[in-house]
């Protein structure tokens, strides 16, 4: 049996090259395009809207999570949960007594 091979989706195409580029860490490119095809397909109806502009804020988020320093040290740098004085946390001695 042999298959037919149809053409696909423009949906589908949307869907696969944006999580593709996502996928790849293009988030700027993702969201661009995403954007794009929510101008140029305004008469495909509000709920594919609402889903390309969700998808756009997907894109967005994805960036800004991959862009995080994860709440650790970056380089050489303390990390955000302490002060130049010592730990946040007061009322516990941090010194080991020998």
């Amino acid at each position: 049996m042999t298959e037919e091979l149809r053409p696909v989706p423009r949906e589908r195409a949307i869907l696969e090259s944006f999580f593709t580029q996502l996928g790849m860490f293009s988030f700027d490119r993702a969201k661009d395009y995403v954007e794009k095809e929510k101008d140029s397909s305004r008469s495909s109806g509000p709920v594919w809207a609402a889903l390309l502009a969700a998808l756009a804020h997907l894109a967005a988020a994805e960036r800004a999570y991959h862009h995080m320093t994860f709440l650790g040290q970056k380089m050489g740098e303390t990390s955000g949960f302490k002060s130049k004085e010592g730990p946040i946390i007061q009322g516990r001695s941090t010194k080991v007594s020998a």
